[in-house]
């Protein structure tokens, strides 16, 4: 088992690349290894870059072939002491990009491709509204999900940026999340920490 998180992403790249279920089962939490049985890899995955906040390890690698961008969230205690079950999440984004069908996942994608500056599939997800806003305001890879609530047809998901306090407020529509649509985040709200 590695016990460093950029052998441990690299590690669960190669058996997803090569259809290893069982040491995707072995270093995956539950949601991450239905989203890589969702989609199936391929070898053609290099890695790109990585950073860390909040205990998080982000791990990017990009598709030499179409172009996908893949980026694993690996928690850091876990994989640093060799426990099992530290990929905690997976986004593939670009090319033939798979639009996420839990509420919390397309949030969570929000956020991540804000962070990262990922116009492209900030358009995929957010109506005009959620687009001008997060255009509006730089995003950074500081921020950490702190709840959310669903009612009237709608996932109220929020976050806290771990620097200054920042807080981040996304409304994802549930009847478009559900089945993958495009532009379910229909909300985004900031408020000072």
């Amino acid at each position: 088992m590695p016990t460093d998180a950029e052998a441990y992403a690299n590690t669960w790249v190669r058996a997803w690349g090569r259809g290893d279920d069982a040491t995707l089962e072995t270093l995956s939490s539950t949601d991450a290894l239905q989203q890589a049985k969702d989609n199936p890899g391929d070898s053609h995955w290099d890695f790109d870059h990585a950073d860390s906040g909040a205990g998080t390890y982000h791990a990017t690698y990009t598709n030499s072939q179409d172009g996908r961008h893949l980026t694993l969230a690996v928690d850091l205690a876990a994989a640093t002491a060799g426990e099992e079950h530290a990929v905690r999440d997976l986004e593939l984004t670009g090319a033939d990009q798979v639009i996420p069908t839990d509420a919390e996942a397309y949030a969570d994608a929000w956020v991540r491709a804000w962070g990262r500056g990922d116009d492209a599939t900030l358009e995929n997800l957010s109506s005009t509204d959620a687009l001008q806003a997060g255009r509006s305001t730089p995003g950074d890879a500081h921020w950490s999900y702190d709840g959310g609530e669903a009612g009237a047809g709608s996932l109220h998901a929020s976050y806290v940026n771990d620097e200054d306090g920042r807080t981040l407020d996304l409304t994802v529509d549930l009847s478009i999340a559900s089945v993958g649509g495009e532009h379910a985040v229909t909300e985004v709200t900031f408020g000072e920490g």
